[in-house]
């Protein structure tokens, strides 16, 4: 198993990645703006399909929705800044400013690599504040219900049907917003609502059954290839999590 540490607050997540090498397929983040910063060695990072290489001190960010993955042929080291969108949309700026200065201080970075992240947190904060785009469109709401219920694995006809396209226009659509297709957008969901159930203490087996998963075997290839890790290894590093009560 990777060296992963992790600080999570209601709006704030930080995950740190140690001398580990990593593989993490295509895959979007639905909530949360990420900032992910190379602190040892280099990746490639690909991005609306589009290949960069990450060296030591470089970072790069996602936005909500954005189909991106990151892997490396040897160990890196690694920070992914993980905030609600929510939060950028929402929050007063100082009190904004305040939560994330709180975080790294819980984590206890170096003041060059917290400056940067802090910086690149702001920035995108500055950029995006007040920026929501409304929701509206059938698509979206399909989307939408496929975070909150993935277990459910509506057929594909069914979403193109509610969503008032054919599935050929659909698929198009669905990607064009949500940077996944269907099929992979639903795998997704599954498995972030398994993260969620398996922090809450749910067993792997029954977190795999409740998300839509009937075989073991997939449901750990799933996992891993968006987590980096196993069911397994998620439930012994989220252990350890230091969590801000506040």
């Amino acid at each position: 198993m990777g060296n992963y540490s992790f600080y999570k607050s209601k709006y704030i997540e930080i995950i740190t990645i140690t001398d580990t090498k990593i593989n993490f397929q295509e895959h979007s983040h639905a909530d949360d703006f990420v900032i992910t910063m190379i602190t040892d060695g280099y990746a490639e990072f690909v991005l609306n399909l589009k290949p960069t290489h990450i060296s030591k001190g470089e970072i790069f960010i996602v936005s909500p929705y954005e189909a991106h993955s990151l892997v490396s042929e040897a160990a890196v080291s690694v920070i992914s800044v993980c905030v609600k969108k929510q939060a950028i949309y929402d929050f007063d700026k100082i009190y904004f400013a305040e939560c994330i200065e709180r975080a790294f201080t819980e984590i206890k970075l170096e003041n060059e690599t917290s400056n940067l992240l802090m910086s690149s947190v702001m920035c995108i904060y500055d950029k995006n504040h007040n920026r929501k785009i409304a929701e509206s469109d059938d698509c979206e709401n399909c989307r939408s219900d496929l975070e909150k219920y993935p277990e459910e694995g509506k057929s594909l006809s069914r979403l193109a049907e509610e969503a008032h396209f054919s599935k050929y226009h659909f698929i198009r659509h669905f990607k064009k917003i949500s940077g996944l297709t269907p099929r992979k957008f639903l795998i997704q969901s599954r498995i972030r609502k398994a993260q969620h159930l398996l922090r809450e203490g749910k067993k792997a087996a029954d977190t795999a059954a409740a998300v839509g998963f009937y075989d073991q075997s997939h449901f750990d290839k799933y996992f891993k290839s968006i987590v980096g890790i196993t069911p397994s290894e998620y439930v012994c590093s989220v252990s350890n999590y230091l969590q801000d009560k506040s």
